[in-house]
């Protein structure tokens, strides 16, 4: 499962990632995310993302090279992402996968979230 809410109250974009993506996980992800970039744009200047995959599985190569696709259109160089991972592997593989000028990878969550809101 794969799936993006925007809160105005909490401040960022949250996303979950738990197990193996499937191919419309990752479409239905993707479909909901334009709006709520906008949305974050148009409040404070640029989004920011809170992605917990500490549920997540490593992914397959094929998913891992559409992420990297999709983020490259999708995100500006003024967005912040930070990503919570579960293991030295998946930062590795989120590493080569998202290619956006502020992304940071964490293993903590409140690292992840002190990064983000700085």
């Amino acid at each position: 499962m794969l799936v993006a809410s925007y809160d105005s109250h909490i401040g960022w974009i949250d996303v979950r990632g738990t197990g193996l993506w499937s191919q419309e996980d990752l479409d239905h992800y993707v479909a909901s995310l334009p709006s709520m970039l906008a949305s974050m744009r148009r409040s404070i200047g640029y989004a920011r993302v809170l992605a917990d995959l500490s549920d997540a599985n490593v992914q397959t190569q094929s998913m891992i090279d559409q992420i990297s696709g999709f983020t490259a259109d999708l995100f500006n160089t003024e967005d912040r992402i930070a990503i919570i991972v579960p293991s030295t592997l998946m930062k590795m593989q989120m590493r080569r996968g998202v290619k956006t000028a502020q992304t940071e990878i964490f293993v903590s969550a409140i690292a992840a979230k002190s990064w983000l809101m700085t």
